[in-house]
């Protein structure tokens, strides 16, 4: 891949985070016609689902922020995403991450990085800590393996509650810091709701669902249901819910194969 980049440009990476690490290294070492490297002299924005894409991209670029997306849409067929939210496309929360290291450069590019956005009809809120958004959701997202692996057959809701409960006894454990389901209804509220699409199949699951639909040959559950797994081993937990659903999702995957 042959980048033709500009000191001004912005990099905005969308893949899921197990395909994140793989496009960092060959965006980091991408010349820059003004000087040095993109991992030396662009801004990064992470658009992923789960909270490890950040850390992947300190291993390769300078300047590194975080964008919480929420923006449902359908991708089954290559080439063709179906955005299903009015008025807006979506809400992207946009931040610089670690949060702490904020500066004027920071303040001016989230500035008009959400200008642009907007004009795009999005919503692109700057919270003073995006990862605590990210967080939140990476709890929301814990269910996605649910529509994968069942999908309509069954009323799967209270796993799912039980998976997202241990999620947060995990978190407040390592004293992670995530968004409070009051501000984050409030939001979600006040920025768009869903419209049905012509041609579009009543039940459409979530992002993991979506890439097994798909085929794509790698789905992202180590990263959400894996990652409280993860975390809760570094504080000396255990998460036997998440680390059941995370273990399961790869069977399922290789099924859908044959």
């Amino acid at each position: 891949m042959k980048l033709r980049l500009n000191g001004d440009d912005v990099l905005i990476l969308a893949t899921k985070t197990q395909q994140a690490n793989e496009a960092l290294a060959q965006w980091a070492d991408a010349p820059v016609q003004t000087d040095g490297s993109a991992g030396d002299r662009l801004p990064i924005f992470l658009a992923t689902n789960g909270v490890a894409a950040e850390t992947m991209a300190h291993r390769y670029f300078r300047r590194v922020y975080g964008i919480c997306v929420w923006m449902p849409v359908v991708h089954l067929e290559p080439g063709e995403v179906i955005i299903r939210s009015t008025p807006r496309s979506g809400t992207l929360h946009l931040g610089r991450v670690p949060a702490g290291r904020r500066d004027d450069h920071d303040r001016r590019l989230l500035a008009t990085t959400a200008e642009d956005l907007r004009a795009a009809n999005f919503d692109a809120p700057l919270p003073d800590d995006v990862m605590a958004w990210k967080y939140r959701k990476l709890i929301s997202n814990l269910g996605n393996v649910f529509q994968a692996l069942v999908a309509r057959n069954g009323d799967w809701r209270p796993l799912v509650s039980q998976a997202e409960a241990e999620a947060r006894r995990v978190l407040d454990a390592a004293g992670i810091i995530y968004t409070s389901d009051e501000e984050e209804s409030s939001v979600r509220a006040a920025g768009f709701t869903m419209k049905p699409v012509p041609g579009v199949p009543e039940f459409v699951g979530g992002s993991t669902w979506q890439s097994l639909t798909r085929g794509t040959g790698n789905i992202e559950t180590d990263y959400l249901n894996g990652e409280i797994v993860k975390i809760a081993h570094d504080v000396g937990l255990e998460a036997p819910i998440n680390a059941r659903l995370a273990h399961l999702a790869p069977p399922a995957w290789h099924r859908r194969r044959q």
